[in-house]
């Protein structure tokens, strides 16, 4: 029978003791009394800050955006199907930060700036908050370097400078997106390019990707790497819209603090005047007659965008082609519904 040594217990339990480490801390919780169209009214979170990030139960996270005396309205980033009445939320102490790298170069993301062309995670170097202190007044100066576009018509008649903001304004097929992707394509100066594809035409959108995998990758070796993000999440899916442009403004952001040129292309000024002026009218516009339709398109945009092949014979499958038939639908029936 093995002798128990006292001296050797002693020891190990003095070791274990020393190594013991207990932490408190202090969880500010709230529990769900309302959630719908993309926004959840929490009461028990009398400590949270504006723009805090929150974080529910089964996953989804949020922005406190609208603190009241009795509760708080939180702005989903998510479509928040599985947040139920009475569920936790818990506050995580952090403001709502976007990140940014050197790794987005090339990538496609969504509005949470989380990759969708399956080309595995990406690793941010750095992160800025959403709310951060503008630039001050003195550290700015007047334009005066020229933005070289590589567009002889362009670059010999409309001068454009590097910090301007241009508007292309035209009829319907009259080349817009065409000069936009030229732009972006074209011999000028090293830029990085970000596409913003809020509010794009679902077909314009496969047009624009196609050209940019295909020529970028084929006849500009050097130009290859673009920056461009996809649409948000569509209507009725919270405050991913808000998300997609803060995204992109940081993302150029981080560049210009690393010194190198950017450029940002949007899209549909229309639809982004509705997003800024009243977020509500958009979302409620889903419950309309055909509302449903056009939020199941939306939802599955992304894996018709990501599956188009330019270089096979049937770049779209056949799923991507009843989508398409399905998007083809919607815009005829709305036009109906409208006239």
């Amino acid at each position: 029978m093995a002798t128990l040594r006292v001296d050797e217990i002693n020891k190990i339990l003095c070791k274990r003791i020393e190594q013991f480490n207990r932490k408190v801390g202090i969880e500010n919780i709230g529990r769900v009394v309302q959630v719908g169209d993309g926004i959840a009214h929490i009461i028990g979170l009398g400590e949270i800050m504006s723009g805090e990030l929150v974080k529910f139960v089964e996953g989804t996270r949020g922005i406190a955006l609208n603190l009241e005396s009795k509760n708080v309205g939180i702005v989903l980033m998510g479509d928040g199907l599985m947040i139920q009445e009475g569920s936790f939320v818990k506050a995580t102490g952090r403001i709502a930060q976007i990140s940014v790298s050197e790794a987005y170069l090339g990538r496609v993301i969504n509005a949470l700036a989380k990759p969708i062309d399956g080309r595995g995670e990406i690793v941010p170097s750095e992160s800025r908050l959403i709310e951060s202190p503008a630039l001050g007044i003195i550290s700015m100066r007047s334009v005066y370097e020229p933005l070289q576009t590589g567009l002889i018509a362009i670059d010999s008649m409309i001068p454009i400078g590097r910090g301007q903001r241009e508007l292309i304004i035209g009829d319907r097929q009259t080349g817009k997106t065409a000069l936009a992707t030229s732009l972006l394509l074209g011999p000028g100066d090293f830029l990085v390019h970000h596409a913003i594809a809020l509010g794009l035409h679902t077909t314009t959108l496969i047009l624009v990707k196609g050209a940019l995998d295909a020529r970028g990758s084929k006849l500009m070796p050097d130009k290859k790497d673009f920056g461009y993000s996809f649409p948000c999440d569509g209507p009725g899916h919270g405050g991913t819209c808000d998300i997609s442009a803060w995204d992109a403004f940081y993302l150029a952001v981080f560049w210009m603090l690393n010194t190198v040129g950017w450029v940002t292309f949007y899209w549909h000024w229309k639809h982004i005047t509705l997003w800024q002026g009243n977020i509500s009218q958009f979302n409620e516009s889903s419950t309309y007659l055909m509302g449903w339709l056009r939020d199941y398109l939306w939802l599955n945009s992304s894996q018709l965008i990501n599956g188009y092949n330019p270089f096979g014979m049937n770049s779209l499958s056949v799923w991507a082609w009843m989508f398409l038939f399905g998007h083809l639908v919607w815009a005829t029936g709305f036009m109906f519904l409208i006239s």
